[in-house]
């Protein structure tokens, strides 16, 4: 079963948006951008 990648993407932006430990920021908004781009990528196969 497939889960909810655009909410996944949304909750890592949020929580990174509310921490204050800058690794753990970093660490969120790169995992965050990784699954959008594997998304995307889903999105563009055929």
């Amino acid at each position: 079963m497939a889960g909810d990648r655009g909410a996944a993407v949304e909750g890592y932006r949020a929580a990174a948006s509310r921490t204050t430990s800058i690794p753990e920021r970093d660490y969120l908004t790169t995992r965050a951008a990784q699954l959008a781009a594997e998304r995307e990528s889903r999105s563009l196969a055929p």
